[in-house]
């Protein structure tokens, strides 16, 4: 799979607002979507980027992302400059206490026809790779 896949608890508002802010910006269709609920039981604390057969997350997935992303947003991946042991703890932080900063959602985000081809569902192949290669990474 060469397009990089993001995949988010789907009940976060705040991680349904991220994915449409990056839908906006994506004009070219570079990335595709998918939800925890299909990879795992319980919902990990992080988002995750699968890209060039490389598992990304929590600020190293989010910074991953933007550095996709068009001028002037991909001039966010200079925080990587920070070290990952702080930019990670002040992500776990905000990821924990999500669902008390902002609300839950009983459903994803509205999907149009045109972006239903770039969200990935249990059913597909590319959700059966994709978990083989999250288990082979063993997501801390």
């Amino acid at each position: 799979m060469d397009k990089p896949v993001i995949i988010i608890d789907d009940q976060c508002l705040i991680c349904n607002k991220f994915i449409q802010f990056v839908i906006r910006q994506d004009k070219k269709e570079v990335f595709l979507f998918s939800a925890f609920r299909y990879f795992f039981n319980d919902t990990p604390n992080t988002v995750i980027l699968i890209f060039q057969n490389k598992v990304y997350t929590r600020s190293v997935a989010v910074l991953k992302i933007f550095q996709l992303l068009k001028f002037p947003w991909n001039l966010f991946y200079i925080l990587n400059i920070i070290p990952k042991f702080i930019l990670n703890f002040f992500y776990n932080l905000f990821a924990k206490y999500r669902y008390q900063f902002f609300n839950k959602v009983e459903s994803c985000l509205l999907i149009d026809s045109t972006l239903k081809k770039r969200i990935l569902v249990e059913s597909s192949n590319e959700v059966q790779e994709i978990k083989k290669r999250i288990e082979l990474n063993k997501l801390e």
